[in-house]
């Protein structure tokens, strides 16, 4: 989620009606490789088709992910923007659930 270039691709995805699902998702794909995780960039991706050809609408929740990865919207994101975050959303919610079953484990252990 952290690759510039695949949020080029979601950029072009949001704002151009001319590039469909499939071809967006195939975009991701050759960009990022053996990196693409559907898991990652379908919630992304469906911002866009829910903003069903606003613009605006879709440039607006795909700001939440760009201003938390790289500190700006995603109109101004360039090539040269470093991620603020390593970890996929993904990675961080099995982080967050291991964290929650370790705590849950000390206390049952404390009782």
């Amino acid at each position: 989620m952290a690759d510039t270039r695949a949020w080029m691709v979601v950029r072009t995805f949001a704002m151009l009606e001319e590039l469909p699902l499939p071809n967006a998702e195939r975009q991701l794909h050759d960009t990022l490789g053996n990196h693409y995780l559907a898991t990652d960039w379908d919630p992304v991706l469906k911002i866009v088709m829910d903003a069903e050809n606003n613009i605006s609408k879709a440039l607006e929740g795909l700001n939440v992910f760009t201003l938390r990865i790289f500190g700006c919207h995603l109109t101004q994101l360039t090539l040269s923007h470093t991620p603020q975050i390593t970890a996929t959303p993904a990675q961080l919610s099995n982080v967050e659930k291991d964290l929650s079953a370790a705590g849950h484990h000390l206390l049952w252990m404390k009782c």
